[in-house]
């Protein structure tokens, strides 16, 4: 009788587990991951200001495809969703996050870019918005990027090295062309 009572008591857990699982679709929500700092092959660079006539600033960026990723394997692509709108001709963004029934927006603005404009804006208030999720937000913290020099460079082609503390979060840069390492310098 006792072994009985038993395997009856496990068959209600394994039914009571299932139930759990059909409920939570499967998969417990961990936000926190969507805050992981992105790896060096996940970040781009372009050159951003010209600083005087000695020297050029170099951004550090995200694309959007990145976002999806991320949103994709932390969320799952059924549990997020994003609403483009236009206001007095600037762009925005909302992103939801589904939280059990209830989905949770954040919103950004963005701004057009000088070759795709009208794409270019609504990527960059996806990206906006994916920031305030907390994906790539460490790329706002990185020290300002300078190399001297003043001839046209192309950092997006460079081959990109970093060294990263035990969270994850960039603590050296490095940068090759064609093999000859870069000399950078880092300004806050």
């Amino acid at each position: 009788m006792k072994t009985t009572t038993m395997s009856y008591l496990g068959e209600i857990m394994n039914d009571i587990d299932k139930e759990v699982s059909e409920l939570t679709g499967r998969k417990i929500l961990d936000l926190s991951q969507l805050r992981k700092p992105l790896d060096i092959k996940q970040m781009e660079f372009r050159v951003g200001a010209k600083i005087g006539n000695f020297a050029q600033q170099i951004l550090a960026y995200k694309n959007a495809r990145i976002d999806m990723a991320r949103l994709d394997s932390v969320l799952g692509p059924e549990n997020w969703q994003r609403c483009h709108t236009k206001i007095d001709g600037t762009n925005f963004c909302k992103v939801g996050i589904k939280i059990g029934n209830e989905w949770i927006w954040k919103e950004d603005a963005g701004e057009e870019s000088t070759q795709h404009s009208e794409k270019g804006g609504a990527s960059d208030s996806f990206k906006r918005a994916c920031s305030n999720w907390g994906i790539g937000r460490e790329l706002y913290r990185l020290p300002k990027i300078i190399i001297r020099t003043t001839e046209k460079i192309y950092p997006q082609s460079w081959k990109w090295e970093s060294e990263t503390n035990d969270k994850g979060y960039i603590t050296e840069l490095r940068a090759f062309n064609k093999d000859e390492k870069i000399t950078l310098e880092f300004w806050r």
